[in-house]
C-alpha cells in the first residue's frame, strides 16, 4: 500500500485482505478443521483431502495474516487458530449464508434436513440433558473432542458409536453433533441410532457455537 495512504483506506483494505482468507473453499475447509484441534501440516492435509505442498502454502497464507498461531513440537510445526472468534466468524459466515442463499440452503439440506434436525431449540435441548432426559453426544475423534469440549456432552467417535450403543439407556432422546453444518458424521449417527429403535435428532450448531448458547442459560442460574 502507498505511503501517505488514509487511514480509512488502509483499515478497509487490510480487512479486505483478512475477508479474502475465508473466501477459498480449501482454506475454510481447513480453518474450520483447525478449530477442533492443532494440527501438523501432514495430519490437516490428511483430515482436508489436500496435498501436502498445497496444505504447506494456504497455512503460511493464514499464518501471515494473523489467523493462525503456530508452536514447534519436536521437528514437527503444529498450527491452531490464533484465537477462537476464527471459529466463530465461520459460524457467522453459514448463518448469514443460510438467511441469504438459497442454494446453500439446498445444499445443507442433503447433509442435514428437516427429518434429522431437531425442532428444539439449543436452549431447550441444554435443559433437556440438564434434566437427564436427553444425553448430548460429541461424534468427532478423540482428539478433536478431547480439545474443543462441549460441557455435558459425551465423547463418541462415530466409528465407535454402533458398539456404545449396547449401552446407550431406551427412553431418552439423543442429539449428536459433529464440526458443524458442512460435516455429515451426525447425521448418519442419527440414522444409526434410530435404525436400533432410538430417537435421535442432529445439531446444526459446530462445537464453538454450542459452547457460546449454552453460557448464556449458565449465567443465569444460581449456585
Amino acid at each position: 500500500m502507498k505511503a501517505g495512504t488514509p487511514p480509512t483506506d488502509r483499515i478497509l483494505e487490510l480487512v479486505a485482505e483478512m475477508a479474502s482468507s475465508f473466501g477459498s473453499r480449501t482454506r475454510l475447509k481447513m480453518l474450520q478443521t483447525l478449530a477442533q484441534a492443532p494440527r501438523g501440516v501432514e495430519a490437516l492435509a490428511e483430515s482436508t483431502g489436500e496435498s501436502v505442498a498445497n496444505t504447506s502454502q494456504h497455512l503460511q497464507k493464514l499464518l501471515r495474516l494473523g489467523l493462525l498461531s503456530v508452536r514447534k513440537e519436536g521437528l514437527a510445526r503444529i498450527y491452531g487458530l490464533k484465537d477462537e472468534c476464527v471459529a466463530e466468524f465461520i459460524e457467522n459466515l453459514f448463518d448469514l449464508g443460510e438467511r441469504l442463499s438459497v442454494e446453500l440452503q439446498a445444499a445443507q439440506a442433503e447433509i442435514s434436513d428437516d427429518e434429522v434436525l431437531s425442532p428444539h431449540s439449543t436452549q431447550e435441548i441444554f435443559r433437556e440433558v440438564k434434566a437427564r432426559k436427553a444425553l448430548l453426544i460429541d461424534v468427532r475423534d478423540d482428539v478433536e473432542s478431547g480439545h474443543s469440549p462441549v460441557e455435558g456432552a459425551l465423547a463418541v467417535p462415530f466409528g465407535q458409536l454402533e458398539e456404545k450403543l449396547k449401552t446407550l439407556p431406551r427412553g431418552k432422546t439423543y442429539y449428536l453433533f459433529c464440526r458443524g453444518r458442512a460435516c455429515p458424521m451426525a447425521t448418519d449417527g442419527v440414522r444409526l441410532l434410530r435404525s436400533r429403535g432410538l430417537k435421535a435428532f442432529r445439531l446444526k450448531e459446530s462445537p464453538v457455537a454450542l459452547r457460546r448458547k449454552k453460557t448464556p442459560a449458565n449465567e443465569g442460574e444460581s449456585e
